[in-house]
C-alpha cells in the first residue's frame, strides 16, 4: 500500500513488549484481553494520533496474538490490514482477512480476532454518534437497532477512502487548528456509509444526492484560476444561492468559497512540490491561482498544511536534484 497511514512522527513504541502496546491500545481504542505466546520477542511497535473525535492507530504485535473484547459499546473500529493475516470469528461464522482488506467492527459485536505474527494493521476508532449524525443530515432513515455494517466475502477500501485516510493522518500529524476537523469527519463517515454494505436502506435510495454537486466540483476544478462567486456558481447549475450554500454545507460541511479556497491551496501545493513545474517563484504560483493578497495567502497556507509555502517550494526544488 503506497499511502502513508501515520509516519514515524506518530510513533509511540518502536521495539517493546506486546503487552505495552496492548495496554496503550486499551486506554485509547477500547478495553480488550491479549493472548500471546511466551516466545514472542520484545519488538512490537505502535503509532497513534487523535484527530477530533477519531483515534488513528498503526500497530504490529510482533507475534501471533488473539484479541478478545466485549461489544464495543458506542464505537466502530475500521481496520485495514497492511500486511499479514487476521482471522475474525463471530456468531455467524469466521472469515480470514489478507493484506489490503478492510474490516469494520460494529458496536454490538464481541471481538475475537487472531492476527498472524507478521500482521500490521491500521485502525480508526469512530464514535457511533458521528455516523448517526451524518446519516440523519442526509435524510437517510436510521435503523432502530443502529447502523450495522455487514461483512462481505471480500472488501477492499476504495482509492478515495485510502486517499482521505492518508490526508487525515497528514493533518493529524501537522496539528490542524481546532475547528477545521469537522469536514474531514463528515466526508469520511459519508464515504463509509455510501460505499460499504450495511443495514441502511437499499443503495439506490441512499445514493449520494450529488449529481449537481459533482457537476459543481467539475466546474470549480476547471475554473480554479478564475474569480468565482456564489452567484456565478449557483447560476451555472440553476440553483438559488441559498440552495447552493445548503448543498455545500450538507456535502462537505463548508461554504462554496471556502471549498474553492481549499482546492486552490491544494492545487498550489501540488505545483510547489512538483520538481518539473516551470514556475519561477512562490509568488508566481500564488498569483496564478487567484491569491492576490500574498500575506493572507501565506497565513492560510500555513494553517492548512502546517508549513510555509517557501518550505514546500524548497522541498519541491530539492526533489529536482
Amino acid at each position: 500500500m503506497d499511502r502513508v497511514l501515520l509516519s514515524e512522527r506518530s510513533q509511540v513504541f518502536a521495539a517493546c513488549a506486546p503487552g505495552q502496546v496492548s495496554e496503550y491500545v486499551g486506554r485509547h481504542l477500547g478495553n480488550h484481553r491479549l493472548q500471546i505466546g511466551r516466545d514472542v520477542a520484545a519488538r512490537a511497535s505502535l503509532a497513534h494520533r487523535p484527530f477530533a473525535a477519531l483515534d488513528l492507530c498503526r500497530l504490529h504485535y510482533a507475534g501471533q496474538v488473539r484479541i478478545l473484547a466485549p461489544a464495543l459499546d458506542d464505537l466502530y473500529h475500521l481496520q485495514i490490514l497492511l500486511r499479514g493475516r487476521c482471522l475474525w470469528q463471530g456468531r455467524d461464522g469466521s472469515r480470514c482477512y489478507g493484506p489490503g482488506e478492510l474490516m469494520l467492527l460494529n458496536p454490538s459485536e464481541p471481538v475475537d480476532l487472531v492476527y498472524s505474527d507478521d500482521c500490521e494493521k491500521f485502525i480508526v476508532k469512530l464514535p457511533a454518534t458521528l455516523l448517526e449524525r451524518v446519516c440523519q443530515a442526509r435524510g437517510w432513515s436510521l435503523p432502530a437497532a443502529g447502523i450495522r455494517f455487514t461483512r462481505p466475502q471480500a472488501q477492499r477500501p476504495s482509492s478515495d477512502i485510502l486517499d482521505l485516510l492518508s490526508l487525515i493522518c497528514h493533518e493529524a500529524e501537522t496539528a490542524l487548528p481546532g475547528g477545521f476537523h469537522e469536514p474531514y469527519l463528515q466526508i469520511l463517515a459519508s464515504k463509509l456509509l455510501l460505499q460499504l454494505p450495511s443495514n441502511l436502506a437499499a443503495p439506490a435510495s441512499r445514493r449520494e444526492p450529488c449529481n449537481r454537486f459533482a457537476q459543481l466540483v467539475e466546474l470549480i476544478e476547471a475554473q480554479l484560476d478564475a474569480e468565482l462567486t456564489p452567484r456565478q456558481l449557483a447560476a451555472q447549475v440553476h440553483l438559488s444561492e441559498r440552495a447552493l450554500f445548503s448543498l455545500f454545507q450538507r456535502e462537505v460541511g463548508c461554504s462554496p468559497l471556502e471549498f474553492v479556497r481549499q482546492r486552490r491551496l491544494e492545487r498550489v501545493r501540488q505545483v510547489l512540490l512538483d520538481p518539473q513545474a516551470s514556475a519561477r517563484s512562490v509568488t508566481e504560483v500564488a498569483l496564478a491561482h487567484g491569491f492576490l493578497h500574498l500575506g493572507r495567502f501565506a497565513q492560510q497556507y500555513r494553517v492548512r498544511f502546517g508549513e510555509t509555502p517557501s518550505t514546500t517550494w524548497r522541498d519541491g526544488r530539492a526533489r529536482r536534484r
